[in-house]
């Protein structure tokens, strides 16, 4: 059996530790110690396990909730985000915020809608306008006559080497959630052969990005806005990540993707670039000025010789 486990991939090695802790609630004992804690390590940073005591591991609730042997998500936690000398770029997709439309063969009416979700036993609540407020995996969900808004949990971020990596993985969990919703409903929540959604919020943070630790230093944060509109913020989020983060909606992984990534990877390769620019600006500016001296005195003494020795660059 140790063999077998030894060639088994490393996600399958994964998935192998944290059910034996699921099941048996400790470690299996045909894997080395050592390495169980290597694997381990991203699984007790997010707190979906826990070490009890002596030789005794549990799953958290939230563990329980996320960590379904079945569940490829899983498998999407990173161990080089946690572990390794070499420090690789990660982006957290989080603050997710979907909306999906309804076909018409789902256009539930509210005693409808909270007659499936008794059956289903899951707790609900009317709110204004008719819709019906429940929770599923542990995700806000608010069921509309003709649309389904789905709030992610804010305390769950989706890792990705880019802002599309991390959209892939929250886009998963999204799946999911509609196959559940499908079950709830009893008819395929599809509008000719495919899904009508949107995404209406998502945020993505550049984790330990040098500014954010820079400011983070500092005490400080940065907001930054484009003709009003809130598209940067540089701080300490939720008093767990320190990150660059783009927020605007509709351009959030756009902008982490090809604003953000490309400039910081500019800086890591010349480092001295926002010193080289700042003296350029400078040269800049008093060239500038220098010129706007000529054109004044070209403007007054306009008709006479100028001697242009005497203005100096």
């Amino acid at each position: 059996m140790a063999k077998q486990v030894q060639k088994t991939s490393s996600k399958k090695l994964k998935l192998y530790i944290i059910s034996t802790i699921k099941n048996k609630n400790k470690l299996p004992d045909d894997v080395a110690k050592n390495k169980c804690n290597y694997h381990l390590k991203p699984f007790l940073k997010a707190g979906l396990v826990i070490k009890k005591g002596y030789g005794v591991w549990e799953l958290t609730k939230k563990g329980e909730v996320y960590l379904d042997k079945k569940e490829l998500q899983l498998l999407s936690l990173d161990t080089s985000f946690v572990i390794g000398k070499t420090k690789v770029q990660k982006i957290r997709g989080h603050g997710f915020m979907w909306k999906l439309k309804l076909p018409s063969r789902a256009y539930y009416s509210q005693e409808q809608r909270i007659k499936l979700l008794k059956r289903a036993k899951k707790e609900c609540l009317p709110l204004h306008n008719k819709t019906i407020k429940t929770t599923i995996r542990d995700h806000k969900v608010h069921l509309a006559g003709r649309s389904i808004i789905i709030y992610f949990n804010k305390e769950i971020s989706y890792i990705g080497k880019t802002a599309l990596d991390s959209y892939r993985e929250a886009l998963f969990e999204f799946n999911k959630l509609i196959n559940i919703l499908e079950r709830y409903y009893g008819v395929s929540l599809r509008i000719r052969k495919n899904y009508k959604f949107k995404v209406c919020k998502n945020h993505y943070g550049d984790l330990d990005n040098e500014f954010a630790v820079h400011y983070r230093k500092e005490g400080q944060f940065v907001r930054v806005f484009d003709e009003g509109k809130e598209w940067l913020v540089i701080d300490f989020s939720d008093n767990k990540f320190t990150e660059t983060e783009t927020t605007q909606t509709g351009r959030a992984k756009y902008d982490m993707d090809n604003i953000i990534t490309p400039t910081m990877n500019t800086l890591r390769h010349d480092p001295h670039l926002l010193k080289n620019l700042k003296e350029e600006n400078e040269e800049l500016k008093k060239m500038f000025a220098d010129t706007q001296k000529i054109v004044r005195h070209l403007l007054e003494k306009e008709g006479s010789a100028i001697n242009f020795d005497t203005f100096k660059y």
